[in-house]
């Protein structure tokens, strides 16, 4: 158990490193989720979203948040689990229709053959 904890943390650790630079200039309020099901990181499909892809910056940090958030896929989030080292877990849209899907096949009663 303790090497599947330790598995998750080091993943949740690259990808949050990879994002915590990716935020609203004004507020500092992150505009991208960690996954805590599949560890990959996503932005959220908003306004905020848009404009910080749109805008142009000459600032280092900036100019790789920039290329980080521009090769992220977008999603909902789900749903909010806490955070990592500052940046919202939650589930993206693919791991929760995943985990609500029948996991045995449907079948018909015998009765409404």
């Amino acid at each position: 158990m303790y090497f599947f904890c330790q598995w998750i943390c080091s993943a949740l650790d690259r990808a949050s490193g990879l994002v915590k630079d990716i935020v609203i200039p004004i507020t500092g309020k992150p505009l991208s989720f960690l996954c805590y099901r599949c560890h990959d990181a996503f932005l959220r499909p908003n306004r905020a979203t848009e404009d910080f892809l749109a805008g142009i910056s000459h600032h280092l940090v900036e100019l790789a948040a920039h290329e980080v958030a521009a090769s992220l896929r977008k999603s909902q989030s789900r749903r909010i689990h806490g955070a990592h080292r500052g940046i919202p877990l939650g589930e993206c849209s693919q791991c929760y229709f995943e985990s609500r899907a029948p996991t045995t096949p449907q079948t018909r009663p015998a009765h409404a053959l």
